[in-house]
């Protein structure tokens, strides 16, 4: 019988996106450690768990195709496996609850903020169509990202804002690049992480004038926004 976490440590699985983030769910669940999990015991364990059924095949497919996220154990058949951290961090990400923002509370709001954005990791894409020299206040806990690109359409007071961006660029050691997109470009607001994407439901610059939500979305939904922003991103003017 394999031993599962307590549930509150783990996102509840029938919220993940899809099927590969319950695999890798399963592996983290399961806790089995250095001898590794095979499909069809992931298989039994969402079945019997978590009532979900996902083929003992569909699971093989999944698990051949990761690389960084997992790694084999040993040669025997049948093949098993044990999550790395890439993986956990994966399941970890998916697992952000919507964060709801409310103007009454906007301190509180502006801490659990500046909390998820200080754990983002990776080259971080942050679309955001109005931006100000506010705009930095929630760019400055991201010190564990690797690099930052800023893409908006709209710049409030740019002679504040190019201030800000270049005492920015003086005092972190993050590298950052802004760049603005013709009018009519950009609609929505999102930032692209390693483990996924936040969606959110106003510009970071007044994010606590107004009720908003931040929405975590999938990896996989995640590099697909990516490929867009990065079209964006090349035809894009840079600041300054």
């Amino acid at each position: 019988m394999m031993t599962s976490l307590d549930p509150s440590d783990l996102p509840d699985p029938h919220g993940l996106d899809d099927d590969r983030l319950r695999v890798l769910w399963v592996m983290m669940a399961a806790d089995k450690g250095a001898t590794g999990i095979g499909a069809a015991e992931i298989s039994a364990f969402l079945e019997k768990e978590c009532r979900i059924a996902l083929p003992r095949q569909r699971v093989s497919a999944i698990l051949g195709k990761e690389r960084a996220s997992i790694v084999r154990v040993g040669r025997k058949a049948p093949a098993k496996f044990k999550i790395m951290k890439q993986g956990e961090d994966e399941v970890l990400g998916s697992g952000f609850q919507p964060l709801r923002i409310d103007p009454e509370k906007a301190l509180t709001a502006i801490r659990k903020v500046e909390d998820i954005f200080g754990a983002l990791k990776g080259n971080l894409k942050l679309c955001d169509t109005y931006v100000s020299n506010k705009t930095f206040d929630f760019l400055t806990p991201m010190k564990d990202a690797d690099s930052i690109k800023l893409l908006t359409e709209n710049v409030q007071d740019s002679g504040k804002f190019l201030r800000d961006l270049t005492a920015f660029q003086k005092e972190y050691s993050v590298p950052i690049e802004v760049r603005q997109a013709n009018p009519g470009q950009l609609h929505d607001r999102y930032l692209i992480h390693d483990a996924g994407m936040l969606l959110m439901g106003g510009s970071l610059k007044d994010l606590t004038k107004k009720q908003a939500v931040i929405v975590a979305l999938s990896k996989a939904f995640g590099s697909e926004i990516a490929r867009a922003f990065d079209r964006e991103w090349g035809r894009a003017k840079k600041l300054p």
